[in-house]
């Protein structure tokens, strides 16, 4: 019975664990790791030091230091978001794991993160030799994670973190993490890049846009294979390719950090970066409330020669639209729709939609009714010639009845402003 209420007293424990290391040699364990003994059980802690001038990539580890301020305007919600107070508040975590579910079969058999102190990086990760010792690394990564604001994760907010979570429930450990804010760096990275790189998976990002190239780099899919032959075979070589691969995510994570913060810092050189990349980016900093910077990135798509800049101009002016400066807006539709009044251009509907726009600015904005119908019926003559070459789509067939009702409004206020006109001579 006291056995059981032992066991029953520890289940309902929350206090901090006082773990003891032993430094071992043992030929079971990977290399540069320790077991850690807590009143729990124990597992292995691999433990990797980096100063702050460790290059990985295009960055130093140490400029985070000075770019963290702006990281918080990473997520969507930001605003509502505290800030990052400190470099040193950051926690950035990965997982190696049994599967690729977020089931309760799914064990996070080695836990990764990494974390500033005042003089370098350290990388850590936390593995269980089996199922056994899932409990005290649980509650060691609980105790030790407190201190932070920040989880700088990539896919984490919707797979890591949720699993390990899951496994706090199954193991009835008391785990609260409202206070910990979620950054996520994989949305933001598909935002930016996702039509200039083939797939926006951190090893892509990494050699794409950081310039971080991995060599004989285990995959990440292949990490729960390994971990279930180690179970049976208890052999550790391996391993240590697993080992290497998440301490390598967790310096990317730091590196991409980095890189996402020279960005918001306004101190990415644009004019060496893809148009494509630039756009996106002034998309990114004006919904981060860049204003200024958001317009630098807009001014280098619009510096472009016109064959890299033109699938942009219709977006950017419906950006200043929907802020109402219709003095940029209006100047790149009137780009767009000359560019449909040449060549083959002429029969795409894609051509149609700035003579719309015009339309609405002169009909709402300026009450000039009659400019405005000379665009209806341009955008009209456009689409018939369009209907001679081809059938026309649902959507295109849809498009055309609005532009005939939009004629028929317009010339009733063209004749009504005429007929004022002649009313008032008379008088």
């Amino acid at each position: 019975m006291s056995n059981l209420q032992d066991r029953l007293q520890r289940l309902r424990s929350t206090s901090p664990i006082q773990p003891t290391e032993k430094i071992t040699s043992d030929l079971s364990l990977p290399s540069n790791s320790r077991v850690i003994e807590t009143d729990e059980g124990s597992f292995v802690m691999r433990e990797c030091r980096y100063s702050l001038d460790h290059q990985h990539g295009h960055y130093t580890m140490g400029q985070l230091v000075e770019g963290y301020d702006l990281l918080s305007r990473i997520s969507k919600r930001f605003q509502s978001m505290k800030n990052v107070l400190s470099h040193k508040n950051l926690l950035f975590f990965d997982t190696e794991t049994t599967g690729l579910g977020v089931g309760a079969g799914n064990v996070p058999f080695m836990i990764g993160y990494g974390y500033y102190t005042d003089t370098e990086f350290v990388a850590v990760q936390l593995f269980i030799r089996h199922p056994g010792e899932e409990r005290a690394m649980l509650l060691y990564f609980y105790d030790f994670i407190r201190s932070f604001t920040h989880l700088v994760t990539y896919n984490g907010r919707t797979f890591d973190w949720p699993i390990v979570k899951n496994r706090y429930v199954l193991n009835r450990i008391p785990f609260a993490d409202g206070e910990l804010e979620q950054l996520d760096l994989l949305y933001i990275s598909r935002n930016l890049w996702k039509n200039s790189i083939i797939s926006c998976r951190l090893s892509n990002v990494e050699e794409q846009r950081l310039g971080i190239r991995r060599h004989n780099d285990v995959s990440g899919a292949y990490a729960p294979m390994i971990y279930f032959q180690y179970l049976a075979d208890g052999d550790v070589g391996p391993l240590e390719g697993v080992f290497l691969h998440n301490e390598w995510d967790v310096l990317s994570l730091a590196t991409l950090a980095i890189h996402l913060g020279t960005i918001l810092g306004g101190q990415l050189d644009l004019t060496q970066v893809n148009t494509d990349d630039v756009f996106r980016i002034g998309v990114w900093l004006d919904q981060a409330d860049l204003h200024v910077l958001a317009e630098e990135a807009f001014i280098e798509v619009l510096n472009r020669p016109m064959e890299k800049k033109r699938r942009y101009l219709l977006a950017m002016a419906t950006l200043y639209k929907k802020k109402k400066q219709f003095e940029r807006a209006v100047p790149l539709w009137n780009e767009v729709a000359g560019i449909g009044r040449v060549g083959h251009a002429l029969q795409s509907y894609n051509t149609l939609q700035p003579l719309i726009e015009l339309a609405m600015y002169y009909e709402h904005q300026c009450k000039r009714f009659d400019q405005a119908l000379d665009l209806v019926e341009e955008a009209l003559n456009r689409a018939e010639k369009r209907q001679a070459n081809r059938r026309l789509s649902d959507k295109d067939r849809l498009l055309v009845e609005q532009l005939h009702k939009r004629r028929a409004r317009l010339m009733i206020k063209t004749y009504r402003g005429i007929a004022g006109d002649v009313d008032l001579l008379s008088f």
